[in-house]
C-alpha cells in the first residue's frame, strides 16, 4: 500500500538515488526496492557520496545517532542466546558471527556465558565504544557494504535486521559477505515494512519474504525448514525475545561449492 500510494517525487528519487545492482535486477526482475511513499520527507534528508566503486552511497552518519542506536538492554540477547545454543550447539561448541552485532551483548552472552568462539562485525565505533569492555577485542568495526576480508568465517551467521539498511546498490556485496563468512549456517530477518512517518530514512532496502528468498537462493543458501521452525517456537516462549525479529527470522544453509 505504501508504494501504490507514491506521489511523483518519492518515485522520481527511489529511480535515480536507491537502485539494485544489474545481478540483483535480473533476480527479482524489478530496479529498486519498494518505494517509500514519504521518503523525501523523512529527517534528516539523505546525503549521497559517490565510493571508488562509482557508487553513489549514503553517508550513514547522518542517519544514526548514538542516542537512539546504543543498546543496553541484555534481556532479548539472553533470550536469543538461549534459543541459538539450544538449536545449534547442544554440544557446546563451535563459532558464531554476529553481523550488525551492535554493543556486543550478544557475544558477550555466547563467549562468556556459553564459551562459543563468537566474534561481532559493526559498522559504527560508537558501538564498540560501548561495548562491555570484555568483548571490545570480539568486535571489529567493518562497513558491510564493502568486501570483507580478514574475518574468519563461522560455522553459524546471525544477521538480525540489518539487510533492510544496505544500500540497494550495495546489496550484492553484502549477500557475497554474508556467504562468505558462513561456513554453514545463516540466521537472518529482513524487514519488509518502512516505519511510521517520523521514522529518519534508515530502512531503504525493505524486501518481501519472496523477493529474500530468491536472493539467499541465489547466493547459495537452502532454507532449513525444521531449524526455522524450532527456533520461531522457541522464541514464542521467550518473553524479551524482539517480535520484529521473529516477523522474518528464518535458518538458511550453505550449499558447498
Amino acid at each position: 500500500m505504501n508504494s501504490w500510494l507514491a506521489g511523483p517525487g518519492a518515485r522520481k528519487f527511489t529511480s535515480e538515488n536507491l537502485f539494485f545492482p544489474t545481478k540483483i535486477q535480473k533476480i527479482l526482475k524489478k530496479q529498486h526496492p519498494r518505494i517509500d511513499r514519504v521518503i523525501t520527507r523523512r529527517k534528516p534528508n539523505l546525503v549521497f557520496k559517490p565510493d571508488n566503486f562509482g557508487r553513489k552511497l549514503i553517508e550513514i552518519d547522518h542517519n544514526y545517532s548514538p542516542g537512539e542506536e546504543i543498546r543496553t538492554d541484555p534481556k532479548p540477547y539472553e533470550a536469543f542466546a538461549r534459543i541459538i545454543m539450544e538449536n545449534f550447539f547442544s554440544a557446546g561448541n563451535g563459532s558464531l558471527l554476529d553481523i550488525g552485532c551492535s554493543t556486543g551483548i550478544l557475544v558477550h552472552e555466547l563467549t562468556l556465558k556459553n564459551r562459543i568462539d563468537a566474534f561481532g562485525l559493526e559498522i559504527f565505533e560508537y558501538h564498540k565504544t560501548s561495548a562491555d569492555p570484555e568483548v571490545k577485542n570480539r568486535m571489529s568495526i567493518r562497513d558491510f557494504r564493502f568486501p570483507i576480508s580478514g574475518i574468519k568465517p563461522a560455522d553459524v551467521v546471525v544477521c538480525t535486521e540489518v539487510g533492510e539498511h544496505i544500500d540497494p546498490i550495495a546489496l550484492d556485496t553484502f549477500l557475497d559477505n554474508l556467504r562468505n563468512l558462513c561456513n554453514k549456517y545463516l540466521i537472518i530477518s529482513w524487514s519488509n515494512i518502512y516505519p511510521d512517518l517520523g521514522a529518519p530514512p534508515q530502512h531503504i532496502s525493505v524486501l518481501s519474504k519472496k523477493d529474500l528468498e530468491k536472493l539467499l537462493s541465489a547466493w547459495g543458501f537452502k532454507k532449513n525448514i525444521n531449524l526455522t521452525n524450532n527456533m520461531l517456537s522457541a522464541s514464542k516462549k521467550e518473553k524479551y525475545f524482539h517480535n520484529h525479529w521473529r516477523q522474518s527470522l528464518a535458518v538458511w544453509e550453505k550449499i558447498n561449492g
